[in-house]
């Protein structure tokens, strides 16, 4: 199923490995399981707003980067994870996940970075993930580096 490569530009998992992979995660943003994701959203929100009291507590801050999926990024992953769940693409809403955890983390005051925004415009110019993989490669992580840095220094107190 899984090869153990992470090196290079190789895939890491197989065509239809990788499409289950996505299909699954990508379920979360599908608009007739609201409820399930609402679930999930509090459970996340409730673990971070601790979060957030802990670190504040030690003198520190948090920032919650929102990181997004490849089927958010790039349109041939959405469409490839929607075929492997029988579904159409406009059954889906794509931005759900940090719309809804971004407005909840901005009711507790917790930062949190949405970094989907910015892997969107990147993302039509060059592939920010590695092939086959979920994971960013060099350019995805140089972005989010960017990203991060400049969140920082605007945010700073």
């Amino acid at each position: 199923m899984a090869r153990a490569c992470r090196s290079g530009g190789r895939a890491t998992f197989s065509h239809e490995a990788f499409a289950e992979v996505e299909r699954d995660r990508m379920t979360l943003c599908l608009r007739s399981a609201g409820g399930r994701f609402a679930t999930r959203l509090e459970r996340v929100v409730r673990v971070l707003r601790e979060l957030d009291a802990q670190v504040r507590r030690s003198g520190a801050r948090l920032v919650v980067m929102m990181i997004p999926d490849e089927y958010q990024v790039h349109a041939d992953m959405a469409r490839l994870a929607a075929r492997a769940e029988g579904q159409a693409l406009d059954a889906y809403d794509l931005d759900l996940p940090q719309r809804e955890l971004g407005l909840a983390l901005r009711n507790e005051g917790v930062d949190a970075l949405d970094l989907l925004p910015a892997f969107r415009e990147r993302g039509t110019a060059e592939r920010l993930y590695v092939p086959r993989d979920t994971h960013w490669n060099r350019a995805g992580h140089r972005l989010a580096a960017e990203q991060l840095a400049a969140h920082l220094e605007r945010s700073r107190p």
